[in-house]
Formats: C-alpha cells, structure tokens, sequence
C-alpha cells in the first residue's frame, strides 16, 4: 500500500527557528521603546539662567523735545471808516494789511489826500476858526503831532490854531488855508492800526458815507489747538517757534481754555520785553487770518550733557538717584533731562559701562554715616543676584586714587 506525502507538513527545524526569531524581534521592539519612553519622560535639560541686568555706556550728547502742530492767525474786527467825501478814488497809498498811524496818507479822492489821526470822534464837518467840540480837541492834538505847534488841547478853535493849520497844508505842499476840509482827516480810535480794504479799485467812483476801509488793531492774535495726545505735555510759559513762509518769530504759550467746540486752545504771548509776535513783519499776515503758520513747542528744552538710559537710572527711598556701574559701583546722580527712555544727568562721565534694568534696590538706613551725619546709600541685591558692590563717592575715590599714586 503506498502512503501519500503530506506537503503542507512545516519541517521540524523551521518549526523551532520561527518562534525564536519572532522572540528576538520582540525583545528588540521592547528596547526601542523603552529607550524612547524614558526620553520622553525625562526632565527637561536646566535652560541658560538670564543675565539679571543689561550693559550700556554712557555718552555726551543733546536731549530736547518738540512737538509740531499748526498755529492759526486771526485779526481783531476793524472799525469801519466811510469815504469822507465823493469823488474818484485816485490813489491807494497803503497796501491791504498794511500798518498805519498818525500822520499817514491812506488815500486819494480827487487827488485830495485823507490823513489818518487818533480819535474816538469821527469827522463830519469842517473845521475853522471859532468851532468847539471834541473834534477840535482831537484836531489840536493831531497838529501837536504832526507839526509840534504846542497848542493847548482844548476843544476852541482859536487864532492859533487856525495859524497851525495853515502851516500844516503848506508842509503837504497845498494852499496854506486856515480850514480843515471834511474828508482831509479820518479820525480812528487806536493807532497803529492795520489797514483792510473794501472792494474798491483805484479808479473806481465813492459816495460820500459809503464804506471804504476798516482798521484794525496793529497785532494778529495767535492760538494753537492742541489734541488731546499732546495737552498734558504743554504747560504755560513754553517756548514756541513760529514759522511762516520766510520768517521766523518766537513766543510764549499762554492760558489754556475750551472753546465752544470742546477743543483745547492756548493763546500765545509775545517773549519777555516784546510788544509783538510779529513786531514789523506782522503786515505779510493776510488780513483774512491764517491757519498755516508752523509751531514748534519745546516740551523738553535743549540739554547737553552725558547721556544714559533711563533704566539705568536707580532711586532710593528718600528720592535720589544714582546708576550702577558694572563693576556694582554706586554713582550718585542728578537728572537734568528724560527724553524718549534717555536721560541727561550729572555726576558721571562719558564712556562709563553701566548696568540697566537692574533689579538692584537702594536703601539708605544702615548705610555708614558721613561726617555731616549722612549716609550713605548700599545696593541690597534681590535673590539669587550677585553682590552688587558698596556705593562709591567721587570726591573719595579720587582722593584714594591720589594718595595711591603717591606711595607708587
């Protein structure tokens, strides 16, 4: 009988080698995966510990803070004056904005010259010899002005003063006539005062009592609104500089209000001992106001000296100052200036490294006493910083460096 061979049958060598592969395999993967769970649940390595302050040097320099904004020009409301007679107007003999004041010819009507003079009494007559009134009074002092008459200013129209006027007409190369004609002189309360044409050309004809020019006072006011971000910066008595086109003028801020439309406005003021802005260049202004004029408000003035960062800078508990060096020593200060993080201040000198950022404290109670019964400020280091050194006094370390170099 012949037996079938069973060919799925494993032979008996292969059957002993698979299970102790797949053994060693296992414990393979086991290493693997112990190796990376320890890893993984190991304690992170100690990062770098963080200096506790960084380095700078201190350098000589300037500190100064501006701010820019626009100023705005406004002239006063002028007072009115008619043509005093009708006729042609033949001649504008000031500019539009132009300073006028006793004295001066503002026009032409007919060929017949107007004269600016002072007076709360507008003219509307003539005037000889005989007339009282306030207007006379004015005219006697106008004369006294012009011509030096001396005449007693008083409201009669008397011999002398018709002799004055004549006098007065022969100087502007006229008839020497004792009369003063309505329309030769117009009267204005303030002078100098700035002159605003009415829309009337040369050539052009005015009625009598109809509008020709109106005068103001001689000075433009000048006012800054400030925005909000830059109100609390500003403080009375601050040096402004203005610029507009060509020029330049200096002034002062003033009070600050709120107008009617909750913005905060500063009136500025003329510097000590001006009368003025503007002085003599105020005539360039447009009569009309501006609102172009560029200010430049020193918050901060200029301040030379040596410079650190304002984080160097430590203070005690009584309120001074002082910065550290890198070496931990103290240096008292006194500070001028602060300026965007930098600060100007006294006691060191340029190109001294020192710490910023420091955590370092000031205290002065237990300090060593001075031979007035001060005393003297020590460095307290916060924990886990290094000593940061005794405080250092410039007069005692110069003395000690002295005295050092002698022995040598």
């Amino acid at each position: 009988m012949t037996r079938e061979r069973n060919t799925d049958r494993v032979p008996r060598r292969r059957r002993i080698l698979i299970p102790a592969l797949v053994s060693v395999l296992l414990l393979g993967a086991g290493g693997v995966g112990g190796w990376a769970l320890a890893v993984l649940l190991a304690p992170p390595a100690p990062l770098p510990k963080a200096a506790p302050y960084a380095l700078a040097q201190s350098h000589e320099g300037t500190l100064e803070r501006t701010i820019r904004l626009k100023a705005r020009v406004t002239w006063p409301k002028g007072v009115a004056v008619n043509s005093p007679r009708s006729g042609t107007l033949t001649g504008r003999e000031v500019g539009n904005g132009d300073q006028v004041n006793v004295g001066d010819t503002i026009m032409t009507i007919n060929m017949s010259p107007t004269i600016v003079a002072q007076g709360s009494v507008p003219a509307y007559r003539d005037m000889q010899e005989g007339d009282t009134g306030p207007d006379v009074a004015q005219l006697k002092r106008f004369l006294n002005h012009v011509t030096g008459a001396g005449l007693y200013e008083n409201d009669r129209f008397d011999a002398y003063t018709a002799s004055a006027v004549a006098y007065w007409h022969k100087t502007l190369g006229q008839e020497d006539t004792p009369v003063v004609t309505l329309g030769e002189l117009a009267f204005v309360d303030t002078l100098p005062a700035r002159i605003s044409w009415e829309d009337i050309a040369v050539g052009a004809h005015v009625e009598e009592g109809s509008p020709a020019f109106s005068l103001m006072t001689a000075q433009p006011g000048f006012t800054i609104t400030l925005p909000e971000g830059q109100l609390a910066l500003v403080e009375e008595g601050m040096n402004v500089a203005l610029s507009f086109q060509d020029k330049k003028w200096n002034a002062l801020i003033g009070g600050v209000v709120t107008n009617e439309e909750n913005e905060s406005v500063t009136t500025l003021l003329p510097v000590d001992g001006a009368q003025s802005i503007c002085a003599d260049q105020c005539s360039m202004l447009p009569v009309e106001g501006t609102e172009n004029i560029d200010a430049s408000i020193t918050v901060v003035p200029a301040t030379q000296g040596i410079i650190v960062p304002t984080a160097a800078i430590v203070v005690s508990a009584d309120g001074s100052t002082a910065v550290v060096t890198k070496e931990g020593a103290i240096k008292p200060v006194t500070v001028k200036a602060n300026v965007g993080g930098e600060s100007v201040v006294e006691g060191i000198e340029a190109d001294v490294t020192l710490r910023v950022g420091t955590s370092t404290n000031i205290q002065t109670p237990n300090g060593p006493e001075d031979s007035g019964g001060n005393t003297s400020p020590v460095l307290v280091p916060e924990e886990g910083q290094e000593n940061p050194g005794k405080p250092e006094t410039s007069g005692g370390g110069e003395t000690s460096r002295e005295q050092d170099a002698s022995r040598g």
